[in-house]
């Protein structure tokens, strides 16, 4: 026997949770966090590619990949009143993901 991935938060972790961001998960992740959203949907290698869990539904999103340096250098700037659009430095345009 096998033993499974270590369970963290318990069997009802999704009751902790109004919302929940999921990205390249397996299929026992999905099923402890989002389980009245359905079946696990197929894996996006796409860069940024996430689920929101919400209400039960899913939704797809795309959103900025940042590392933890360039996250906190620019909510920095943000908070110093320079922030700029985290997305305009991404090396695609967002027309270039699907």
């Amino acid at each position: 026997m096998t033993a499974g991935p270590p369970v963290v938060l318990g069997p009802h972790a999704n009751e902790l949770f109004a919302t929940v961001i999921l990205a390249r998960c397996t299929t026992e992740t999905w099923r402890h966090l989002a389980p009245i959203a359905g079946p696990a949907p197929k894996d996006n290698a796409h860069p940024g590619r996430v689920h929101v869990v919400q209400h039960g539904t899913a939704h797809q999103m795309q959103v900025v990949p940042l590392t933890g340096a360039e996250a906190a250098d620019w909510l920095t700037a943000a908070a110093a009143g320079g922030g700029s659009d985290p997305a305009s430095d991404t090396p695609w345009a967002p027309g270039d993901q699907p």
